[in-house]
């Protein structure tokens, strides 16, 4: 008498019997115990039944860099004049307030990249050394106050070396703008 494999398990099949009536009694349902070893074989298992990911996903659309250009508000106003009035007012009501746009990648992350970008960009225009040094000074706080939390400094110190490098380059832009301007005003 040989040892033959046991039948395979029927699928789990909502609705049940042959005449549809409901489940039918007869049928080698999966119990849980078979489940969840199966669904803990891991990927042979997964790619048995759900197939291979695609190996060169295509992109959705036309990726817009993080943080674009500055166009002008003119550009906006093109691309949507044949939309509704009402879209068209509030184009021209931006206009009223602001000279340009810059487009950003629609990632989840874009408030936070376009808000740090353009907070960034006003410290550089309005060349505020005392709004820097404000910063640096709350960054070392953050770092203090998360390490208190029990964070490990590993999980946040790129970030902040990063930032830091960041601003103290825009000290030194904004005190070699300050000295140009100096010598330009003599």
């Amino acid at each position: 008498m040989g040892d033959a494999p046991p039948p395979a398990p029927a699928p789990l099949v909502e609705g049940g019997g042959s005449d549809g009536a409901g489940p039918d009694p007869n049928s080698h349902r999966l119990s849980p115990e078979t489940v969840s070893v199966e669904l803990s074989m891991g990927g042979d298992y997964y790619h048995a039944c759900c197939g291979d990911p695609d190996p060169d996903p295509k992109p959705e659309g036309p990726q817009v860099p993080y943080i674009g250009n500055k166009e002008p508000l003119s550009a906006l106003a093109a691309e949507f004049q044949s939309g509704s009035p009402i879209l068209q007012e509030k184009i021209k009501l931006l206009g009223e307030q602001y000279d340009a746009l810059r487009r950003t990648r629609g990632d989840g992350n874009c408030f936070y990249r376009s808000f740090m970008f353009s907070y960034l960009e006003h410290i550089l225009e309005t060349q505020d050394r005392a709004e820097v040094e404000r910063i640096l000074k709350n960054i070392e706080q953050c770092k203090k106050t998360l390490s208190g939390l029990g964070y490990i400094e590993f999980t946040f110190e790129d970030f902040f070396s990063l930032l830091d490098l960041l601003l103290l380059s825009m000290c030194t832009c904004l005190q070699f703008l300050l000295l140009v301007s100096g010598e330009f005003a003599r």
